[in-house]
């Protein structure tokens, strides 16, 4: 930098930070109480703010106790922090969150009760400021998307150390678990007891001791040195080092060694929060409740060199935790600043190499990390923690972007002003390393956007005769049908069948269908109408991803359906989609399929929606059909069956089901699965083909139709012929 825009940078943050680093000598007003089920809240008012001036939001770091009387928690590093921001015209507010722990599932409903408190209270402010650190920095970074999401005047977000993994997180501290009990097996008085079955590597909620705090303070010690004794039975960590035994040492190097923990401070730290918190998370009714996230396969951490505990996730859980736990904008045009110190091991560093995924356009985001010297969590000098909110508020009035180098400029400054000597350093040749490196990348999907396999027809075999078939139409949307039944209690069932469908948004490992429709009334063949055609909202359908193979279907319909859960798998998949998921390579490579250029779904032309085919060719396997339209009276119909090759046409022999009902009502073994005819397709070329229907059951017309592509599955991409 040049030395002349470096004094002058100087002497800016002098003259800002002289005048209001100075004793506050004004009055503010106090306001503290409770926000219902979202805890206590408190909010600091400088004299003289007025509507249209600047909030700034403080949210609080982990606690396994309920933050009560202070949800501040003394605010800051220090109460010249606390003046800095009431001097320079801040607005503070503070609020505590409902649930203890990893409080996330209802941290916008929180968030947004304490912004209706302080306009209740105070005014409407013309810029908010969110601010904390740990799992309080992930919490500004959540609150940021729901804020601008409902058009609040966000300006900007200051996160320190925050775990910006979101969800992962918790991997360590469920592989640290396994790994534990794997190692410390036998040991006489080092195990966990278990927890209730199918979770036995959980304690129960009922063992977790109240005031547990952040596992780092002092209100926490008591308890943690007591699971600590288990601990200590099986490493010696408690113990002086010559005093351990060899097979303590070396079970305690074994877990330090496999986890990357230097110090024996942060590896109880660690187990804490792999026994306690850990055990909340999963068994809390408030969060997961009992189900299960997490994934052991296949066995990782060579170092061990020995087997853990089989544990299978369930995809809805791991797609619930994913959903309130990771950060995912909207970001309007706030200014980010994430930073983070080197040697935590309890928030790694790491977590920074996940910044990318968040979506931050790259002139809205900062990051810097601090070098430190010690092992710590979020450990950085009073004038380090001020700097970055100083760059951020310059940033924010139009300076320069942060990076280390501006960081440690204001950090100098700080020190100047206020007589002190602290650390500055912020070191640009810092870069986080790879998370994934560290964190093991379990063996399930958590990015569904990005992976091929989800197209494909999705089913339960304990309920042959219903289905979902998937068509993922770009990174962001993927279509969903569900070929099912009516309800038992629906006086009128027609055919029998029911389809029902809409276009979701794909977000972690799953997708989110808000509008799902149910679909009757067009005719069939050359009685087909479309003005007849009528969708009526149903609901709203939540499918999540577990691995290649492996999904669960949420839905809540209309009272006559009511809400459901089930576990699907993966019946056919669209071209070599599956082998792709799952990285498995053929030797020669699967027979393209002649087919697989026309997958998709296809449909009678513009103006002629509401009924259509869907084809779905797998490599080295068959071809899938479902023609999904009505009977003559305008009952919704699905026929479906598997495609044969005829010369370059494709023949498809279609069944028809009926015989039971939707959702509990479901019995297998009441489902009829008749031969419906044939549907013979010759295409002309990508994107037209001639239809020619052939019924065999009584009552059903013969013709020809000619139908136009609708979509391309994006495992399929542009349409190319061989």
């Amino acid at each position: 930098m040049d030395p002349k825009h470096l004094i002058r940078r100087l002497f800016a943050v002098a003259l800002l930070l002289a005048a209001v680093l100075a004793p506050a000598q004004a009055q503010h007003r106090d306001f503290s109480g409770t926000l219902g089920d979202a805890g206590y809240f408190r909010i600091v008012v400088p004299e003289g703010w007025q509507d249209g001036d600047s909030l700034l939001v403080w949210n609080h770091g982990f606690s396994m106790s309920p933050v009560e009387a202070e949800p501040f928690r003394a605010v800051a590093p220090d109460q010249a922090v606390f003046d800095y921001w009431l001097a320079q015209g801040y607005a503070l507010a503070a609020g505590s969150y409902r649930a203890r722990g990893w409080a996330l599932f209802d941290i916008e409903a929180d968030q947004r009760a304490l912004l209706a408190e302080f306009r209740a209270a105070v005014g409407d402010p013309g810029e908010i400021l969110l601010v904390g650190g740990s799992l309080g920095g992930l919490v500004s970074l959540k609150t940021a998307g729901a804020f601008v999401a409902d058009g609040e005047p966000l300006a900007g977000v200051y996160a320190l150390c925050p775990p910006v993994a979101g969800a992962r997180t918790w991997d360590q501290a469920f592989e640290l678990t396994l790994a534990y009990d794997a190692v410390c097996a036998g040991v006489g008085g080092g195990e966990f007891d278990r927890g209730a079955e199918p979770l036995g590597w959980l304690i129960d909620l009922e063992d977790i001791p109240e005031d547990l705090g952040d596992f780092l303070g002092e209100e926490a010690r008591e308890e943690v040195l007591r699971a600590a004794a288990r601990i200590n039975q099986c490493t010696g960590v408690l113990l002086p080092p010559a005093l351990r035994t060899g097979n303590q040492r070396e079970r305690l190097d074994t877990l330090m060694e496999a986890f990357a923990i230097s110090s024996e401070d942060f590896f109880l730290a660690n187990m804490a929060y792999a026994v306690f918190a850990l055990a909340d998370l999963v068994r809390a009714p408030e969060k997961l409740d009992g189900r299960n996230p997490f994934d052991s396969r296949p066995v990782w951490r060579s170092a061990l060199q020995r087997e853990v505990e089989s544990v299978a996730l369930d995809p809805m859980a791991r797609f619930d935790l994913r959903i309130a736990s990771n950060p995912r904008g909207p970001w309007g045009q706030a200014r980010v600043l994430v930073t983070h110190t080197s040697r935590d091991e309890l928030v790694i560093p790491e977590h920074l190499s996940q910044l990318p995924r968040l979506g931050i356009e790259p002139e809205q985001l900062a990051s810097a990390i601090v070098s430190e010297a010690s092992v710590g969590h979020c450990a950085y000098s009073g004038a380090e923690f001020l700097a970055g909110f100083t760059a951020l508020r310059a940033w924010i009035d139009g300076g320069a972007q942060p990076d280390a180098e501006v960081l440690n400029t204001h950090c100098a400054a700080v020190n100047a002003l206020t007589g002190r000597s602290d650390r500055c350093g912020y070191d640009a040749a810092l870069q986080p390393g790879d998370y994934d490196a560290r964190v093991r990348a379990p063996r399930v999907i958590d990015e569904l956007a990005d992976t091929p396999g989800l197209s494909g027809v999705w089913w339960d075999p304990q309920r042959s005769g219903e289905g979902v078939l998937i068509e993922k139409l770009s990174s962001e949307t993927a279509a969903l049908t569900w070929f099912t039944y009516p309800s038992a209690t629906d006086p009128e069932v027609g055919t029998g069948q029911r389809w029902l469908g809409g276009v979701g948004r794909i977000i972690e490992n799953g997708l989110i269908v808000d509008e799902v429709f149910a679909w009757r009334g067009g005719g069939f063949g050359s009685g087909f109408d479309p003005a007849l055609v009528e969708a009526e909202p149903w609901g709203r359908i939540e499918l999540a991803i577990g691995d290649c193979g492996d999904a669960a279907l949420r839905y809540a319909g209309p009272e006559a359906d009511g809400r459901g859960e089930q576990r699907l798998g993966l019946l056919s998949f669209v071209g070599s989609g599956l082998y792709e998921c799952d990285g498995v390579e053929f030797s020669p490579p699967l027979p393209r399929s002649p087919f697989r250029p026309y997958s998709g779904s296809w449909y009678r032309g513009p103006g002629q929606g509401g009924e259509g085919l869907f084809l779905q060719a797998q490599d080295g396997g068959p071809v899938v059909g479902v023609w999904y339209t009505f009977d003559a009276e305008g009952w919704p119909v699905h026929l479906s069956g598997a495609g044969r090759a005829e010369g370059d046409a494709l023949v498809l022999d279609l069944f028809i089901t009926r015989g039971t009902a939707f959702g509990d009502e479901f019995d297998p073994a009441a489902v009829e699965r008749l031969p419906w005819g044939t549907v013979t397709l010759q295409f002309q070329d990508c994107n037209h083909a001639r239809l020619a229907y052939q019924p065999q059951l009584p009552g059903w017309e013969a013709g020809e139709l000619d139908y136009v592509r609708l979509t391309t599955p994006a495992e399929i991409g542009r349409c190319e012929l061989h």
